[in-house]
């Protein structure tokens, strides 16, 4: 049995909204939680995001690029708005609406992508972990479009064994190395080195838009954050992106989808 303790968890994703416990009002003095806010950026066809509350750019002068993650420091309040736009662009993208924070600490994670549905059209995922001693492994995947790529196989390796992971789950994994393998079939897509440390959180992200057309396509890829550097990765053709008006995209919240993520926390 390899390090990696598989839960069978549903993961807690919710579609534009973030919507946790109502707040409760200390009687002598607020009490203050350590929550951190990462964002991930899965769309494929918008190069960078831009990242705006209350008028104010929370990703600076750098754009968050398509397949990359980052913490944004900001703080949080029932009720804020974080608008989404493409790098210099004017027009909204997508806005997301955070209901209620959790009454924890937490590492709150938020995941635009493409409606799988849809040409266009920006949406959400959301998670929240909550704390734990073990390290957690939330697994996630955008990947869409028309094209069907074939049977997917995720799996982790600890060096001596292969565990398949699954996706929309939530795993627990012990501090050490691991390698992390995406294939489609028996054809390797690509593969990452993987440490994880006690406590830490971490998604796994499958990202990518099928297209029966080449020059649509954007081809499948996944990545760890935080960490997580390539250890192999297949030559990519380069890809012509074509410009898309995300103008009349779907911008209206959607109800939490009733996942309840049962976590355990490990001694």
């Amino acid at each position: 049995m390899s390090r990696l303790l598989l839960l069978l968890a549903l993961l807690g994703l919710s579609e534009g909204v973030l919507k946790l416990s109502p707040k409760k009002e200390g009687l002598l003095q607020a009490i203050t939680y350590k929550q951190e806010l990462r964002v991930c950026n899965a769309y494929p066809g918008i190069e960078a995001l831009e990242i705006v509350k209350s008028g104010y750019v929370l990703t600076g002068k750098e754009p968050l690029k398509y397949k990359t993650c980052r913490t944004v420091k900001t703080s949080l309040s029932s009720g804020d708005k974080l608008e989404f736009f493409v790098s210099n662009g004017a027009t909204s993208e997508g806005t997301f609406t955070v209901w209620d924070l959790p009454q924890h600490d937490a590492v709150m994670l938020l995941v635009v992508h493409r409606r799988k549905e849809y040409t266009h059209g920006v949406s959400f995922l959301s998670h929240v972990f909550a704390p734990s001693k073990a390290g957690q492994l939330a697994i996630i995947d955008t990947y869409g479009g028309v094209d069907n790529p074939g049977p997917v196989k995720l799996s982790i390796n600890d060096g001596s064994d292969d565990d398949a992971l699954s996706f929309d789950t939530v795993v627990g994994v012990t501090p050490g190395a691991y390698k992390i393998k995406l294939a489609i079939g028996e054809v390797m897509i690509r593969s990452t080195n993987f440490v994880a440390e006690k406590g830490e959180s971490y998604v796994l992200l499958r990202m990518g838009w099928g297209e029966h057309s080449p020059e649509h396509e954007w081809p499948m890829d996944f990545l760890v954050y935080p960490g997580g550097g390539a250890l192999v990765e297949e030559a990519k053709p380069e890809v012509k992106k074509t410009h898309m008006d995300h103008s009349s995209a779907q911008t209206a919240l959607i109800a939490p989808c009733l996942l309840v993520a049962i976590l355990a926390l490990l001694q």
